[in-house]
């Protein structure tokens, strides 16, 4: 071999020697860029010195992981915003896609068809709610451009909170993307079976009205009637004449006065209130039943510790006690046991009136204290009940911030209770309870 072929030679393994070395550099840089990448699942960064083979092109990956990052914090706080709109809302909202598949739920839609809202992501609105009413509005909702509404009486297979039956004002639009294609649906649900009650109880009021106020003026008018086109008539039949008159007279007296009492204590946004002894209070109240307890020859105790007092405005609270009493004397069988006790609870003052009655049905114990209402309608009037005592003890209680119960066994009698704070700082309390079974009246009241 000459000279010249040597020389090529060796310029030619040189050549291969370098072109390897850098093949092997490459090769370990990749390796070390693979392992490093490795991290990134754990949150690091590339290195990116001049020095490092793959310097540009870790400064590409760490600024994509970056931007990446920025988006995914932005989409975090957008989700976390409406995650905090939706569940401060006291509207019920559900967004479904295309086949009715529950993507999104708020805790009060969740509430108000009673459903478990972890369970519902996922799952369809004809799985979760056997309601033909609200599948048809989610359909018109999928298939109309406009808005869709309805209202839906709902009810709840396994009620979680509140009743089993329920009206719910729906609102239903379509969901789209941004080239205007239908992805789903918006469902916007407004519980409002408190207003359809409240308006139920508003319609019944006003037919007891109108009832009560009728048969004592019908009554009236038709003995006026008989007296005046026989004036001539029996001196003894006239004398029974007038005296129904003269009945039906008070008992239309009590009843408008009853009305009148229930509008103040309405009226009143606040009432005046003093810590008042409650011994001598009860005391009056049951002297203010005197007439009526001697004529059934009912036995009335009082029990009251002479220390015990509470913040009352006296009359308001007097009158309170007096209907009680007034009940349970009015229910209790000639020669029973009427009793009277107050007592602290430590955050309350209770004042319980037990009675020997009839006792009241399941039935009829969460209704007792509303107006007119009466379990048994023919007894109650025949006892001269205007129907609306009990409802007058709820309003007391409410205005002095607190509640009602009744606790009843029939055949065994029952124990009303009005509960008070036993401070004026106090807030004001809800509605009527129905205690456990024990012993207690309500019959309608009043």
């Amino acid at each position: 071999m000459g000279p010249t072929a040597v020389a090529i030679l060796g310029i030619a393994v040189l050549g291969l020697c370098v072109a390897t070395a850098g093949w092997a550099r490459q090769r370990a840089a990749t390796r070390r860029l693979a392992r490093e990448a490795a991290a990134l699942e754990r949150g690091e960064r590339l290195r990116e010195s001049d020095d490092h083979p793959a310097a540009d092109l870790a400064r590409a990956i760490n600024g994509c992981l970056e931007s990446r990052e920025r988006h995914m914090r932005e989409l975090e706080r957008q989700r976390n915003e409406l995650e905090a709109l939706l569940g401060s809302m006291t509207e019920g909202v559900i967004a479904v896609d295309g086949e009715q598949r529950v993507l999104r739920i708020n805790d009060a839609a969740a509430s108000v068809l009673a459903l478990e809202r972890e369970q519902a992501v996922g799952r369809t609105v004809p799985e979760l709610a056997r309601s033909t009413a609200l599948i048809g509005l989610l359909e018109r909702a999928l298939s109309e451009e406009k808005p869709t509404g309805d209202e839906i009486v709902y009810h709840a297979d396994e009620p979680s909170d509140g009743p089993a039956k329920r009206w719910i004002q729906a609102e239903g639009t379509s969901l789209t993307d941004h080239g205007g294609r239908r992805i789903g649906a918006l469902v916007v649900l407004h519980d409002v079976t408190r207003l359809r009650r409240l308006e139920a109880i508003r319609r019944d009021f006003v037919a007891n009205v109108s009832h009560e106020l009728r048969t004592p003026v019908t009554t009236i008018k038709g003995f006026v009637e008989t007296l005046r086109e026989d004036p001539a008539a029996d001196p003894e039949q006239t004398r029974r004449f007038l005296e129904i008159i003269g009945r039906q007279a008070h008992r239309l007296e009590a009843l408008i006065a009853d009305l009148f009492t229930l509008a103040q204590i309405e009226r009143s946004e606040r009432i005046e209130k003093q810590v008042t002894p409650l011994g001598p209070l009860i005391d009056a109240a049951i002297e203010t039943c005197h007439a009526k307890i001697a004529d059934r020859d009912v036995i009335v105790e009082a029990a009251c510790a002479p220390s015990l007092q509470a913040p009352v405005n006296e009359s308001l609270f007097e009158q309170a006690v007096v209907n009680l009493v007034d009940n349970a004397v009015k229910y209790s069988h000639e020669g029973g046991r009427v009793t009277v006790e107050a007592a602290s609870t430590g955050a309350e003052i209770a004042v319980a009136v037990h009675d020997q009655g009839p006792g009241i049905e399941e039935k009829d114990r969460e209704r007792v204290f509303e107006r007119f209402y009466r379990a048994d309608p023919a007894r109650s009037r025949a006892l001269g009940g205007t129907g609306l005592g009990l409802a007058i003890v709820k309003h007391v209680a409410h205005a002095h911030g607190g509640r009602v119960s009744v606790t009843s066994r029939v055949g065994h009698g029952s124990t009303f209770r009005v509960h008070i704070p036993a401070t004026t700082d106090s807030p004001d309390a809800g509605a009527a309870e129905t205690a456990p079974a024990q012993s207690a009246d309500s019959r309608g009241a009043g």
